[in-house]
């Protein structure tokens, strides 16, 4: 017996003997049998451990059997400036990966999945589905065979809530939307009105559309149809009506990509509106050109004195803080301090001066290598006084967040403030609280260290429907893939940060046309499923290697193996 891709068939087996025989009698069935299959089964439970695997399965039978309401406890953070406290929450897994946004509602928490689905968390620490689905179009999309079509780069992307009323909102949600009539892609703001209770949220509208970007963007040739990593689509508000959204370039940037016959530099366009910070009247729905010269703009904020910051990718390298005024160009795509993809290393092609910024606003700063840079926000200077004149940075690459230390219009250092997962969103709440979401289905609450002595476990309860089977291990693995690896690492072929993946399984460990370190160049053999599996748990044991620690536990890493085996096969 192996115990290979074995616990979403141990979960559905302990559904069924719960029904038979109740909760109590199928947990010590299910830890017996875990314990026998551990004894003949070798490779898991040897490279792990027994006892931790009997936890992560326990626990696994916890959360997804038993339904038990989950807890954690508060932790202490050192900082160079001063200290907080944090407590981190796995609430999301399988279809629900990965997480998009986060947004406070009158105290309720309300979560947006990068597939449009939005659930809440109320102040009773109640997990809520909410029901809706931001209409995207994604099955009309999967359905037109568009060529090199990857759903998981078609996504939903922010939230912003806005109170119009004691206890009433309204909801803005940023979206990638496929128009089946044009066969077309484009960024949509829809807006939903909102009335909170202190129980639950109450939905009292259907979706309306405010906004879509023009021209419909056409599918890509090339590599992938559409380009959705590089959406942008962050939304703040501006004024008392209006908002601003940040758009990418969905890699409409006029370079030459193999494969890839149209040269559209659209950020620089003044007929298109990717790669464009845009103003959105909410009365109205009238939209104007705020600033351009963005690549993947992943981050805004109004700070407290009215300035705009912006975060944004680079290329290979050049991730960008950028304080930016209305009607200025921020230069992309024809300066960029980062560096092209393939072949590694050499200058940006449209960029006159070898990974130079000059004829251009310059960015505030910027991080080299790059940090996969998110969100940031101004954190409440009552709540965290030391942190009065900072901005938050969080990153996904890095897996860090980062406090930017600001001196009049310039960041003066950054420090690094490692959380372990890639941090997708972050925002601050009115009780100056924040609240950090990552790909992988984490709340992190952040607080300053308290007086009292509150500090019981956070416990949450998830009143959400389930679904009767699990997953199967590779639908898990591709959800863990697009949440953790695949901004990184192609499955059609081409390097990026990352070498691509398809094909990797049986293949010579670095063997394509990629810069490994020299420790995995020094290897011999193959990948097999079982190396795979250690390497995504344990990267930092191949020294020199450039890869973050993806942090997957066990089974995570099972199921991207078991994706990548799917993948191969078809």
């Amino acid at each position: 017996m192996s115990t290979k891709n074995g616990s979403a068939r141990w979960i559905e087996a302990a559904r069924a003997a719960i029904a038979r025989f109740g909760a109590g009698r199928a947990l010590m069935a299910a830890l017996i049998g875990v314990g026998l299959a551990g004894l003949m089964a070798g490779y898991g439970i040897s490279k792990i451990g027994v006892a931790q695997r009997l936890k992560d399965l326990g626990a696994a039978f916890s959360r997804d059997v038993l339904h038990t309401p989950q807890k954690a406890v508060w932790e202490h953070y050192d900082t160079h400036l001063g200290d907080f406290e944090f407590v981190r929450l796995s609430l999301f897994r399988g279809e629900d990966l990965p997480l998009a946004a986060v947004e406070d509602i009158d105290g309720h928490l309300v979560f947006l999945t990068q597939r449009g689905r939005l659930s809440e968390l109320n102040g009773a620490n109640e997990l809520h589905d909410l029901g809706l689905q931001a209409p995207m179009h994604a099955e009309e999309a999967l359905a037109a065979n568009l060529h090199q079509f990857n759903p998981d780069y078609f996504r939903a992307l922010d939230l912003l809530a806005i109170e119009t009323a004691p206890h009433a909102f309204d909801l803005y949600v940023s979206f990638d939307r496929y128009n089946p009539a044009r066969r077309c892609f484009e960024v949509v703001v829809d807006r939903l009105r909102i009335e909170a209770t202190p129980a639950e949220l109450r939905v009292l509208s259907d979706w309306e559309e405010i906004y879509a970007t023009r021209p419909c963007a056409p599918p890509r040739t090339g590599e992938a149809a559409f380009i959705g990593i590089q959406s942008g689509g962050r939304l703040v508000r501006y004024d008392a009506r209006t908002i601003l959204l940040s758009v990418g370039d969905l890699e409409f940037d006029g370079a030459p990509y193999p494969g890839v016959t149209e040269l559209i530099n659209a950020p620089q366009a003044p007929d298109w509106d990717l790669g464009k910070i845009i103003a959105i009247d909410t009365e109205t729905g009238r939209a104007a050109h705020w600033a351009q010269g963005f690549r993947n703009p992943q981050g805004l904020l109004v700070d407290n004195a009215g300035r705009v910051w912006e975060t944004e990718h680079g290329p290979y390298g050049g991730d960008e803080i950028n304080l930016v005024a209305r009607g200025h160009d921020y230069g992309w795509p024809t300066v960029s301090y980062g560096m092209r993809y393939v072949p590694q290393g050499q200058n940006w092609p449209l960029n006159p001066t070898h990974g130079g910024h000059e004829g251009f606003e310059r960015p505030a700063y910027v991080f080299v290598p790059s940090i996969g840079i998110s969100q940031l926000i101004q954190p409440s200077a009552e709540e965290f006084p030391f942190w009065e004149n900072v901005l938050l940075v969080t990153s996904m690459r890095a897996r860090n967040l980062y406090a930017a230390r600001v001196d009049g219009d310039r960041i003066v250092y950054a420090e690094p403030l490692p959380l372990g997962e890639r941090l997708r969103d972050i925002i601050s709440r009115p009780n100056g609280e924040i609240a950090i979401v990552t790909d992988l289905g984490s709340l992190i609450r952040i607080r300053a260290p308290t007086e009292t002595d509150d500090h019981a476990p956070v416990q949450v309860a998830d009143t959400r429907a389930r679904q009767t089977a699990p997953l199967s291990p590779a639908a898990a693995g591709e959800r863990v893939f697009a949440a953790n690896c695949q901004s990184c690492h192609s499955l059609q072929g081409a390097p990026g940060v990352g070498p691509a993946l398809d094909g990797v399984i049986g293949r010579d460990v670095a063997s394509t046309d990629f810069s490994y370190s020299a420790t995995l160049r020094g290897q011999r053999g193959d990948w097999t499923r079982s190396r795979l599996v250690d390497f995504l748990e344990h990267p930092e044991s191949y020294e020199g290697t450039s890869m973050p620690a993806p942090h997957l536990d066990h089974e995570q890493a099972e199921q991207v193996v078991a994706y990548l085996n799917r993948v191969q096969q078809h």
